[in-house]
């Protein structure tokens, strides 16, 4: 059996080749799945919200978000998405915060 990071690229190809199709029922479908499967790794709830929000989903997306910050509240890339969808719902003093909660965790990894 694959490991989970071997898993999530296999997903990630498909993903993003029904995106590429434009075949956004399918994507929205395959990203929920494997959200299912992989409940523990921030980063599905990340690419969940994403397309949710291409999606014009702004709400479900926001709500991946923050579950992603859940999962990993030590992760400034979570916090950095989750600070954007705040921004794009218009709750700007909730994504500064967030946005500098991001900004003080300083993991190492790039915020965009």
């Amino acid at each position: 059996m694959p490991n989970t990071s071997e898993a999530n690229g296999e997903w990630e190809h498909k993903i993003e080749s029904a995106m590429d199709e434009e075949d956004w029922a399918r994507a929205l479908r395959l990203a929920r799945d494997v959200a299912r499967r992989f409940p523990d790794d921030p980063g599905n709830f990340v690419r969940l919200g994403h397309l949710l929000s291409e999606l014009g989903q702004q709400q479900e997306a926001l709500a991946q978000f923050a579950h992603a910050v859940e999962l990993d509240s030590s992760s400034a890339f979570c916090a950095a998405e989750y600070a954007w969808a705040l921004f794009d719902i218009g709750n700007f003093e909730k994504a500064a915060k967030e946005s500098c909660r991001a900004i003080a965790i300083d993991d190492g990894e790039p915020l965009a």
